[in-house]
């Protein structure tokens, strides 16, 4: 940029000189020259004013009609940072024409295309990234770790192995998509294998060290992870990368030696404020909450950090109940990654502290004003208070003015949608069939298309014993969306539970349970299904592992059933017991006593 700078000072001289001595014929490539200064200058001042998207806008107009490749890079990484992936793609494909044969421009097409949903063309793109670059293992890595935060499983791998049959196969960058694979397959040992491999193609290709460390770690192999990664601490003197073994450590709950050496970093390096800001987090989880407030206010004079360390120090001033402190500290969080939760919690302190309802929602409503970027999100909020003070009406009125005024909106519908699916489950909480019927029929008026409502309106027709019309409803959702794990079990275990059609059950909960083979419902729904048609071992082996799982009331009393009819009478007795020490009031298992009673 400092280019670019002193490039503005000499082109408003030049242009003032030419204007001065010029005729009134201006050739056209000396007014296209004007129009990319006038870009690049009203870029720069949009830039030091910080509305960084308006920079970008005029960067990519100058782009657009420059020959300059380093303004198509700028413009292009600019537009990544911000998440303009569509503008990014078309400075992308400038700076493609202009250098055609240049590697980098290859990457960040990849990542355009990707990030608009182009994969095949992303894929495409990679690949001629690696051939054209000089650090293809290093390249690879970058990709590969794209590739796993925006796609699924089986897309990833797939493409990982597309890619690196562009490479060497005894190549540092090869072992590490095989790790990365291993890793998911949940086998660390051949995850560690392949790590190993890399380190001894590439000894000092530190990263990587680093993420063998915390592959090691999160396979409960915390003493060679801690053994790499304090090798790394003590053979480079960079704080980075003493920063990343300290953070183990305070995984491991290895604290005192984590804020030993924290305090050691801090004395090496002053300006290495990530590591202040380690140990004001380690200070409050460790509830020194004096020294976390110290570290905290000296991180809030940094512009970078200021946001974050309003945040925390708002939670510590909560914390000590000190409400007014709070609300002063969240509302100065006007950006980044805790702004809603601060103005939430703002919300929250009015609300609940100080009994202020209307305190709650002129906070809310003066922020989203002040800040439009996050209307939607704190129109949520202020929607879940209303709610939350069963002001429904209002809470309606918000929201249809919202989408009134915004109708193209998705995110404003789920919020509608959201709304009546609360009030809903509270009418239902206080046995108020009548009116969730009512509220939901209104709700699939609008929103007719939606499985959400349509499913607890199914729910709703099975409180109400009418267990046909939930059923149909059921199975009519199930034609919409025929690999739906949830209705498919809650179509099976209405069918088994209460309409006596174990066999039809049984297909539903198969199928359900071969989508979505940990979920200890859809579990329980198998072993009492076969617990009707008499499988009593089968069954037994499903409910345990469905108890294991998740120790629910309603499971457990399958399970004890299951104990009494095979005649282990001792083991469903003692599980009886527990479980109503535990839960003394529940209705299954209040039932389940009765039932073993008679």
């Amino acid at each position: 940029m400092v280019k670019y700078r002193y490039m503005f000072k000499l082109l408003i001289f030049a242009s003032i000189c030419f204007f001065a001595f010029s005729c009134t014929m201006v050739p056209k490539k000396i007014n296209q020259r004007v129009d990319l200064d006038t870009y690049l200058l009203r870029a720069e001042i949009a830039r030091k004013e910080e509305n960084y998207y308006k920079s970008a806008e005029y960067y990519l107009n100058a782009t657009l009609i420059s020959d300059d490749p380093e303004i198509a890079a700028y413009t292009s990484e600019l537009l990544r940072e911000l998440n303009l992936y569509k503008m990014g793609l078309s400075s992308a494909e400038k700076w493609k024409a202009l250098r055609p044969n240049e590697a980098q421009v290859y990457q960040y097409l990849g990542f355009f295309n990707l990030m608009l949903g182009k994969k095949a063309q992303a894929i495409q793109d990679f690949k001629t990234f690696l051939a054209k670059t000089d650090r293809v293992d290093e390249s690879l890595v970058m990709i590969i770790d794209l590739l796993i935060s925006e796609l699924n499983a089986s897309e990833w791998k797939s493409d990982i192995k597309i890619l690196s049959e562009q490479i060497n196969t005894n190549s540092a960058g090869y072992y590490y998509g095989l790790a990365r694979i291993a890793i998911h397959n949940n086998d660390l040992y051949l995850a560690d294998r392949n790590f190993e491999k890399i380190s001894i193609l590439k000894p000092d290709w530190v990263e990587i060290k680093i993420l063998h460390a915390k592959t090691l770690f999160y396979g409960n192999e915390e003493e060679k992870a801690l053994e790499i990664s304090k090798k790394l601490y003590n053979d480079f003197n960079i704080p980075e990368i003493k920063l990343e073994h300290i953070n183990l450590l305070i995984a491991a709950l290895k604290n005192l030696e984590a804020e030993r050496l924290l305090n050691k970093i801090i004395n090496q390096y002053p300006n290495f404020h990530q590591a202040k800001r380690s140990l004001a987090l380690l200070n409050l989880s460790m509830d020194d909450l004096d020294n976390s407030r110290k570290n905290f206010i000296i991180l809030r004079s940094l512009p970078d950090y200021r946001n974050e360390s309003n945040y925390f120090l708002g939670r510590i001033a909560e914390y000590e109940d000190i409400t007014l402190s709070a609300i002063r500290l969240y509302s100065r969080v006007t950006s980044g990654e805790y702004v809603i939760e601060s103005q939430s919690r703002v919300a929250d302190l009015f609300y609940y502290n100080l009994n202020d309802l209307d305190g709650a929602i002129t906070h809310l409503d003066e922020f989203a004003s002040a800040n439009q970027e996050y209307s939607i999100a704190i129109l949520n909020k202020k929607i879940n208070i209303l709610f939350l003070s069963k002001n429904y009406n209002q809470a309606f009125d918000e929201i249809t003015y919202a989408i009134e005024s915004d109708p193209y909106n998705n995110d404003l519908k789920k919020i509608h949608i959201g709304l009546y699916l609360s009030i809903s489950n509270e009418y239902l909480a206080n046995n108020n069939l009548e009116g969730v019927e009512h509220l939901l029929h209104e709700a699939l008026e609008l929103y007719n298309d939606d499985l959400s409502l349509s499913y607890q309106l199914a729910i709703t027709y099975q409180e109400n014993n009418d267990y046909i019309s939930s059923i149909q409803l059921l199975e009519e959702l199930l034609n919409r969306d025929p690999k739906n794990a949830s209705i498919l079990n809650a179509a099976g275990y209405l069918l088994t539970n209460k309409l006596n059609n174990h066999a039809k059950a049984l297909i539903y909960i198969k199928e359900a349970l071969a989508i979505e083979p940990n979920d200890p419902a859809i579990i329980d729904s198998m072993g009492w299904v076969l617990f009707n048609l008499g499988e009593l071992e089968e069954a037994l082996a499903y409910l345990e592992e469905a108890y294991n799982i998740f120790p629910d009331p309603e499971i457990s009393s399958h399970l004890i059933l299951t104990y009494w009819k095979i005649g282990n009478y001792k083991k469903a007795m003692d599980l009886l017991k527990k479980e109503l020490n535990k839960h003394p009031q529940n209705k299954y298992l209040e039932e389940i006593k009765e039932s073993i009673k008679k």
